[in-house]
């Protein structure tokens, strides 16, 4: 196969590599990946092993199944990126599986073929349009950092960063019937976050975030926090805009930042409950359902779309000015 490898701090590559299959594997055309914030880190030097091939997001068309797999040449589908490494963990005393991903762990789907476990391939129907399946792993992530909330219809929901995931974590209170409140410095994200139907949305910069948050709960605060690191946001806002007793989520791929600062006696001050979810391992059937459903509105996610050939030299562009981009969609066909 082809592929963009990352060999080294700001170094990429276009190589050809031969891949290992099993008998039973799915050969897919990958058709279009997404790059993300956690590729550009990579490709920054914020990873301790080189080389890797990045992203984690892509979709594709069959190119050769094995009939027990279901699957039929042509089919679109949507990879998953995740391998869980020990299916046996909780025989050996783990609370959570050891969820590897692709594009982070191990190779990811930059290339042009790639031969995956026919449960890594979900076949897409027909109403998804291409840049809508694109997200599907982050609407997996989404649902599974929701899903480790208890709430209730009605609760609020307080989320740091109307970047992406952010966004797409408040399309879905609506849907569960929670509130989402959306809070970014980004006024263009905010107005993003607008439009795609979220009503109440705060910028620090023009609005005391505690107060407004007051004002929009009666009093009472946000039962829950939804806080992902990439956001741009700071997490001090977490202990004065959650209610006493409260829980707070920390979701994404927090695997390059640098160390974030949250004072604890605050925490223990209000009893917060702490969660964290990195992954959407197993959700991406709902996320598929979801979006077959309208139920995610992706409009507007897409900054830019780059040709496949032409990651080397646009790569370190986006790196250049990252916070200018949203998600950057490459065309692999």
């Amino acid at each position: 196969m082809k592929a963009w490898q990352i060999t080294a701090k700001e170094e990429i590559a276009l190589v050809e590599k031969k891949q290992e299959a099993e008998a039973t594997d799915v050969k897919v055309r990958i058709s279009e990946v997404a790059l993300s914030s956690t590729d550009v880190a990579i490709f920054e030097g914020k990873k301790a092993s080189y080389p890797i091939i990045p992203v984690r997001s892509a979709i594709g068309l069959v190119s050769e199944a094995h009939a027990m797999s279901g699957l039929k040449k042509g089919e679109r589908v949507v990879l998953s990126p995740y391998v869980l490494d020990d299916p046996f963990y909780k025989k050996k005393g783990a609370l959570v599986p050891d969820v590897k991903v692709m594009g982070l762990d191990m190779d990811g789907f930059l290339c042009d073929f790639i031969s995956m476990p026919p449960e890594n391939v979900y076949p897409l129907p027909e109403g998804i349009k291409d840049n809508d399946a694109i997200f599907t792993e982050q609407i997996a992530l989404a649902v599974k950092s929701l899903g480790a909330l208890e709430t209730e219809r009605g609760d609020y929901v307080a989320i740091l960063g109307a970047n992406t995931l952010g966004i797409i974590a408040a399309e879905l209170c609506i849907y569960y019937q929670l509130v989402p409140i959306v809070i970014d410095v980004d006024e263009t994200k905010l107005s993003l976050a607008e439009n795609h139907g979220i009503y109440y949305t705060i910028n620090p910069s023009k609005a005391d975030v505690r107060q407004r948050i007051i004002e929009i709960t009666g009093g009472k605060l946000a039962e829950f926090t939804l806080y992902e690191p990439r956001s741009n946001m700071l997490p001090n806002y977490i202990p004065s805009i959650t209610q006493e007793g409260g829980t707070v989520a920390v979701i994404g791929y927090n695997y390059f930042l640098s160390n974030l600062q949250l004072n604890l006696g605050d925490v223990l001050e209000k009893q917060l409950n702490v969660t964290a979810v990195k992954n959407g391992y197993g959700e991406f059937n709902t996320a598929i359902n979801l979006l077959a459903n309208k139920v995610i509105n992706t409009e507007g996610f897409i900054d830019s779309v780059i040709k496949f050939d032409d990651i080397g030299r646009e790569l370190p562009r986006i790196s250049e000015d990252k916070y200018a981009y949203g998600k950057v969609v490459v065309d692999c066909m």
